[in-house]
């Protein structure tokens, strides 16, 4: 019954264009716990940006750090595996879940936000296109920041 309700607030909210608030208030009251995913791309050791890393949305690495070192204190760093559980039910979370993923596996989320990573118990996903390591050829924007 309570879920029933709640679910017609929430879509009542969303007509309403009030569901920010709707979301907002449910988090403050405790109803419901959520999980963040934050992608990165490249993180550069050192300002300014290289043209590929200001492509591909890159963070400093004195910027990754600080936010890492806010968003751990905050929030419920988890790997892959408990988000599943998780979303599956078989798991629990203390506070809102926090999962950090990386696209394109830059040698520097290795280098260099790895240490980071590590320094703050936080788990990294990496997803590597395979495509890429079969056909040696670079991505298009590594291509056209080459130009």
């Amino acid at each position: 019954m309570k879920r029933t309700f709640l679910l017609l607030v929430k879509r009542l909210s969303y007509q309403l264009g009030l569901l920010h608030l709707y979301l907002m208030v449910e988090r403050k009251l405790g109803w419901k716990r959520t999980a963040i995913s934050l992608c990165y791309h490249s993180i550069p050791a050192t300002e300014p940006l290289d043209a590929i890393s200001t492509l591909e949305g890159g963070t400093c690495r004195e910027t990754f750090e600080s936010q890492i070192k806010i968003l751990a204190h905050c929030l419920q760093p988890i790997d892959e595996s408990h988000l599943h559980r998780w979303l599956n039910q078989e798991a629990t979370l203390q506070r809102d879940a926090l999962l950090i993923t990386f696209d394109d596996g830059y040698k520097n989320n290795q280098t260099v936000a790895g240490p980071i990573l590590e320094k703050y118990q936080v788990p990294g996903l990496i997803f590597l296109p395979t495509e890429a390591i079969t056909t040696g050829e670079n991505f298009w924007w590594t291509r056209v920041s080459n130009l």
